[in-house]
């Protein structure tokens, strides 16, 4: 009993020990969480650098006040009223103001640090900034933010300290939300809210603002945003809200502190003035002891008689008091010279003292002075210490040797005192700050330049700056360290450069542009910056800037970026100040803007996010390339653009022919084709939107570099009339192409074109079906898209309809427009009529007279291989020529001669169509498609039994929307040019559309495989023999569907391959999705995209009688999206014997390489699916751009091919879902998709270019995928990405599946059961 007894109790001691370690651990993880959204949020704040200075301004004051000083104050009436003032009286929501007012000089900066250094003693908020005048790196809304985001810096602070979880939602808020005056102000609103939350009471918030009117605008907005920010939280949160400003009056605040409680600092002051000088003149007196300080002068002792002089002179005013005791300590030697210097020499104001201290200055001093006052007067923040050496010794140097003399470098300390100060930098203790002491001193020196024989002049700063850069050192980028990504790069690393030698880079290259607009233009300067701007150098201070410069490429609102040149430099030329300078120079400025506009639409974003910014060690939101600058292809800009022969790390071009004007482009792409067997790319495209002209050109790749432009031809069809007459030079040249239809895929637009050169008209469907018998019949629209394929002289058509069924006139549909638009006419003497007229007779005889196709369908029976078939359930066969879903006669293809032909009406002249979106039909296909509901459930029973395929998902299997209709059309063309039919199928009511999925014709059989619809049926047909058989490739899952399928077959003629793009709706309802009627709504749902490939062996007898036979199969999650283009696909393919490459559009260059064959060596040991080592980064127009692979290139180079760019017309699109930063983030970390509003986008067309990249060097090799997705059919998981390669339980089988009879439960059932009670038949119901 008592041994059982203890052992409780050791294990309730045991599990006691475990519960507190849990605790503890739970308690450290919390820990280390709160802490990390701390630094998350001082991170987005970005004020620790402005705090560091602002309070380092406060404790100097505080310890260079008078001892004694400010005790007026603090017994003042006003102030004790407004320090006293509570809430009890009004229940909080209560504001109390008090303004400061003094002129220069009279100390208010130290009275407000006084008054701080007394509030912040009681149990309240506390937030200062002090304003200073020698910072002046932002004007209007950069002066608020900045100021805002310092105050709610310390708010968020001082919360903080309180109850740590005020950072939850604060850190929750600002992850979607840049950082602006009015975001910060809501920032400062939740903080408030929650400290009150805490508090349970009334907030007491004090807030002091000194020296606003030392703002070169004061009446910017800036200012305005910063004295009301806090204005209006009381009618939410409970708050006693008490705000101090300290200021000289001005205009500005006159008006706007018109009713506000005031103190005059002149009134007040007297006395601690007069206590300073009494106490200066006893250290003078202690000093200076052999001065007889007792003597009369005028009836008073020299002390009293000097005491009272010095105090009738300063009225009030410290700085000036502190200047003439500085003066008198220099000239008090004798008795005589004391007197003489209160007599006659005591100065009368602050300019008169200035003025004196210069003169002061001995003559081989000037000319250091007039460059070091320059810089302290001028400069758009603070220097440092060592940034002033190197400035100045670079300006005393030879310009013609280059460089810093180290000779030259000045010992500039001793000329400090008594109109400069230093400040300890935190970041830097032995580097100290170096400013003017008042900001009366830079009003003197911009006031009196002249006061040195060296003149004192911004322009001289300017000159440094741009001399700086031009130096030969930064000619060449830097080869900076490959070390921690994560860590913050720092330019003073002894890893990196020197301290000494380049202290003054970061200043130069944030403020050049500023100083140089101090500088009068002139041609000469005119010259030397655009000499600058195409030298070297320039990159080097692009690679600078985006180290050093916080938000030098950020993308601001309304299509706008940070200015980076001078006004004058850059001017509009209908707007140019100096239309002299503009018109000498050929606006030369006016066009590198525009130029440099380009280059940031492309490569800011990159350039941006090259420093990480995130707080927390280890854990940087965006993968990013530091100062690597030469990942921005300076190439694509063009072969005119002022940065093109910039140092790039992968050679890159443009293919254009005429110089690219950027903006003012009019060139309109039509479409493009790969050539991928023979690396050529071909361009059709016309010189406008209003040109009936039409450009082919067509560009080499074979070639390392430069692409060559091998050929190029202006398709005279769209200039004359007469078809005949341009036969020839039309043939010719696509003679000299290495055309393969099947490499235009989708684009019907150049198909057309060339169709009408090399063969003539060519029916792709489309036409519609009449009234027959007075009866409305269903209608065939346009062709939604139609492909082709060739091999020598045969060629494959291949279209698909939209097949409408007529409404009843009561509906309310809303009828659709097409977006497809008209341009020059392409068949100007023909129509599109497919008459038996145009084919030979004895190229044409079907051995079917009840249906449209011109073939047989076969039961692919004839192969004597039992498992040829790969169909599940094998011993079913249906006779597909038997189902009433698809036939249709069609009078015109009869065979029978004998039959009298009805009289050829005339038909209207047709255009091509180009489609620049999809018709509204297809969009609403894929809605139905991809975003229907979250569980299949089967339709409701039609009462007609329908063959189906086995596991076809039910929305693909009877959709409530109008079927797709398939036409297939086998030529060959005779050498006169006349066309023989061999083959033609037309197939009705495909349930879904496939989009850019064109047939494939087998290198040496007469086998054409064509995929029909988004439901996987495949065709196969033998045009030799006239037969066909539809076999379906089944998607993965039961609610997937298929986007586009490419097909091909082997080299060898042995193989053919599926790659199927699938797509499957995920829709989140554990975020609060609503169920109504069965459906969920929810806006957050996403479709989740993947890759199936599989590899069929073909029969080595019956090739096109008996259906292949799978040996391989893998599928690829390629993540989950919002949505994507479906006109142009935001993927591409390129295939090669052993391997299929895919590539997705986005920012960077995401390919995986895909084998096409199991691999050797085990099941599992060899990954199927590879992709890069090494990241590519692409332009920011890539994600809307078609990104093509090109492998097989000499020395193992590829090709990465990046299409057109329009934003109008050819807008290729992969869009994610809006929502938190950290989900942006991973979008852009992955390099999918697109990464930035339609705001962000070029609103210009861009032309295609290419990038040549080594696969090994710049690649990296070749890697397994990483299963990032959480499990799940080829990675179904947050991010998506994974593989399932060759798994029999994982995905369905891939194999090609026979139709088979569908069940009916109510026709296939025939059960009867006895009912005991009634004796009758019991029927079973459908439930």
């Amino acid at each position: 009993m008592w041994a059982s007894r203890t052992i409780m109790l050791e294990v309730n001691r045991y599990v006691e020990n475990i519960s507190q370690d849990v605790k503890e651990v739970q308690s450290l993880q919390m820990s280390d969480h709160e802490d990390s959204l701390y630094k998350e949020i001082k991170a987005w704040l970005g004020a620790q650098d402005d705090n560091n200075m602002n309070s380092g301004r406060y404790e100097q004051n505080l310890v260079d006040r008078h001892s004694g000083s400010g005790e007026w104050l603090l017994s003042h009436p006003s102030f004790q009223q407004w320090l006293n003032t509570n809430d009890t009286d009004t229940g909080g929501g209560m504001q109390s103001n008090l303004w400061l007012k003094g002129p220069p000089g009279t100390g208010k900066s130290f009275l407000c640090s006084t008054a701080i250094d007394k509030v912040s003693k009681e149990e309240v908020c506390c937030l200062y900034y002090f304003h200073r005048f020698d910072d002046q790196s932002g004007t209007g809304s950069d002066v608020g933010t900045r100021a805002a985001a310092l105050l709610v810096d310390q708010l968020f602070h001082h919360f903080w300290r309180q109850d740590k979880k005020v950072a939850t939602s604060v850190s929750a808020y600002i992850k979607t939300v840049q950082k602006t005056v009015k975001s910060i102000t809501e920032v400062a609103r939740l903080i408030l809210k929650h400290g009150h939350q805490h508090q349970q009471g009334v907030v007491h918030l004090f807030v002091f603002l000194d020296g606003l009117d030392e703002n070169k605008d004061p009446q910017s907005r800036g200012t305005r945003e910063v004295m009301g920010m806090f204005d209006g939280f009381e009618a939410e949160v409970p708050i006693l809200l008490k705000v101090w400003i300290s200021s000289r009056p001005t205009n500005f605040l006159n008006k706007c502190l018109e009713n506000w409680p005031v103190i005059n600092v002149e009134e007040g002051g007297k006395t601690d003035v007069e206590e300073f000088l009494k106490s200066a003149l006893q250290e003078l007196q202690n000093d200076e002891d052999m001065i007889d300080w007792a003597q009369e002068i005028e009836g008073k002792p020299l002390h009293d008689w000097v005491l009272a002089k010095l105090q009738t002179r300063a009225r009030g005013n410290f700085l000036f008091a502190r200047l003439m005791v500085s003066q008198l300590k220099d000239v008090a030697i004798t008795v005589d010279d004391i007197i003489e210097f209160v007599k006659s020499s005591l100065p009368t104001d602050l300019t008169q003292i200035y003025g004196r201290i210069f003169d002061q200055y001995q003559l081989v001093q000037h000319k250091y002075l007039g460059l070091l006052f320059s810089l302290l007067a001028f400069a758009r923040r603070p220097l440092h210490y060592e940034e002033i050496r190197e400035a100045m010794t670079l300006a005393l140097s030879d310009p013609s040797k280059g460089g810093l003399d180290p000779r030259k470098v000045p010992n500039i300390k001793g000329m400090f005192a008594p109109l400069i100060e230093t400040q300890t930098d935190p970041n830097e203790p032995g580097n100290p700050l170096c400013r003017l002491c008042h900001s009366t001193v830079q009003e003197f020196l911009t006031t009196s330049p002249g006061i040195l024989r060296i003149q004192i002049s911004p322009a001289k700063v300017g000159d440094l700056c741009l001399r700086y850069l031009s130096q030969e050192r930064y000619s060449k980028l830097w080869e900076l360290p490959s070390g921690d990504q994560h860590e913050p790069l720092s330019l003073f690393s002894d890893d990196v450069v020197n301290t000494q030698h380049h202290a003054f880079l970061p200043y130069c290259a944030k403020y050049w542009d500023r100083h140089l607009e101090d500088l009068s233009p002139t041609p000469d300067l005119y010259r030397s910056v655009c000499s600058f701007l195409r030298s070297s150098n320039f990159q080097t201070l692009l690679q600078a800037q985006s180290l050093f410069v916080t938000h030098q490429f950020t993308f601001l609102k309304k299509l706008a970026y940070r200015r980076v040149f001078p006004r004058w430099f850059a001017q509009d030329p209908k707007n140019a100040e100096n239309p002299r300078l503009s018109e000498l120079f050929g606006h030369e400025g006016y066009k590198r803007a525009i130029e440099y506009r380009h280059f940031m639409y492309e490569w800011g974003y990159l350039l941006e996010r090259a420093t990480c910014l995130n707080a927390t060690p280890g854990k940087c939101f965006d993968e990013h390339f530091r100062g690597e600058v030469d990942r921005c292809l300076s190439g694509l800009l063009g072969p005119t653009h002022f940065m093109n022969g910039m140092t790039e790390r992968y050679p890159s071009f443009m293919l254009t022919r005429e110089p690219f004007e950027y903006d003012k482009g009019k060139q309109t792409v039509i479409a493009e084709a790969v050539f991928s067997d023979a690396f050529q790319f071909m361009i059709v495209s016309s010189p406008s939107r209003d040109s009936s002209d039409v450009h082919f050109d067509v560009w080499d790749l074979s070639q390392s570099e430069p692409p060559q432009l091998v050929s190029t031809r202006l398709d005279p069809t769209a200039t004359t009339t007469s078809s005949s007459s341009s036969s020839s030079s039309s043939n010719d040249f696509i003679s000299n192409i290495p055309f393969s239809y099947e490499a235009l895929g989708n684009n019907l637009n150049m198909k057309l074109l060339l169709d009408r050169q090399a063969t003539g008209p060519i029916d792709i469907g489309g036409v519609q079906k009449q009234q027959q018998d007075g009866k409305d019949q269903d209608q065939l629209e346009p062709a939604l898209s139609t492909d082709f394929a060739n091999r020598g002289d045969i060629i494959v058509v291949a279209s698909r309809n939209v097949h409408k069924s007529r409404r009843p006139k009561k509906s309310t549909a809303k009828k659709t427009k097409p977006t497809s638009r008209p341009i020059h006419p392409i068949y100007p003497d023909s129509d599109l009529s497919d008459d038996a007229d145009d084919y030979d007779d004895d190229g044409y005889s079907s051995t079917s007279t009840d249906d449209d196709n011109s073939a047989d369908e076969t039961c692919s029976e004839g192969s004597t291989d039992f498992e040829s078939d790969e169909s599940s359930d094998a011993e079913i066969t249906v006779d597909e020529s038997s189902s009433s879903e698809s036939e249709v006669e069609d009078c015109d293809d009869s065979d029978d001669e004998s039959k009298p032909k009805p009289p050829k009406k005339a038909q209207p002249k047709r255009e091509a169509l180009v489609l620049t979106n999809q018709p509204d039909d297809e969009d609403e296909e894929a809605d139905f498609s991809l975003k229907g509901e979250a569980t299949l459930t089967p339709p409701p029973s039609q009462g007609t039994s329908r063959p189906t395929w086995p596991g076809q998902p039910n929305r693909v299997r009877d959709p409530k929307r109008d079927r797709i209709s398939s036409t297939v059309s086998v030529c060959r063309l005779t050498p006169d040019k006349k066309k023989i039919r061999l083959f033609h199928y037309e197939k009705h009511g495909i349930p879904a559309m496939l989009y850019h999925s064109p047939p494939a014709l087998h290198p040496t059989h007469p086998l054409v495989i064509w995929p029909l619809g988004g439901g996987g049926e495949v065709l196969f047909a033998d045009f030799g023999e006239k037969t066909y058989f539809v076999r379906a490739m089944m998607p993965t899952t039961r609610n997937t569907r298929h986007i586009c399928m490419k097909v091909k077959f082997s080299s060898c003629g042995g193989y053919v391959h599926f790659a199927s793009l699938e797509a499957r709706l995920v829709v989140n309802t554990s975020g609060g999705g609503r169920r109504r009627k069965g459906k969920v709504e929810d806006k957050d749902g996403e479709i989740a995209v993947s890759l199936f490939v599989t590899t069929h062996r073909l029969s080595s007898r019956k090739m096109t009688r008996s259906p292949p036979r799978l040996v391989h199969k893998v599928k690829l999650g390629l993540g989950q999206f919002a949505g994507l283009s479906l006109a142009r696909l935001p993927f591409t393919f390129t295939w090669t014997d052993g391997y299929l490459y895919m590539s997705g559009s986005g920012t960077r260059l995401s390919l995986f390489r895909v084998g096409l064959f199991r691999p050797t060596g085990g099941d599992g040991e060899v990954p199927v699916v590879m992709v890069p080592r090494l990241s590519v980064m692409l332009p920011l127009s890539a994600p809307n751009r078609e990104v093509h692979y090109l492998p097989g290139l000499k020395g193992g180079r590829g090709v990465v091919l990046l299409g057109s760019y329009d934003k109008k017309n050819r807008h290729v699109s992969l869009s994610h879902r809006k929502g938190s930063r950290e989900m942006l983030v991973r979008a852009m970390r992955r390099g999918m998709g697109d990464v930035v509003g339609k705001t962000e986008m070029m609103w210009y067309a861009c032309p295609p270019a290419v990038i040549f990249v080594d696969e090994e060097r710049d690649l990296g090799g070749w890697m397994p995928v990483a299963n990032d997705g959480g499990g799940g059919e080829g990675g179904d998981g947050e991010e998506g990405m994974g593989v399932v390669a060759d798994a029999k339980d994982r995905l369905r089988d891939g194999k090609l599946t026979r139709r088979i009879e569908a069940f009916n439960w109510q026709d296939d059932m025939d059960l009867e059961g006895i009912c005991e009670m009634c004796n009758a038949p019991l029927a079973y119901s459908a439930d």
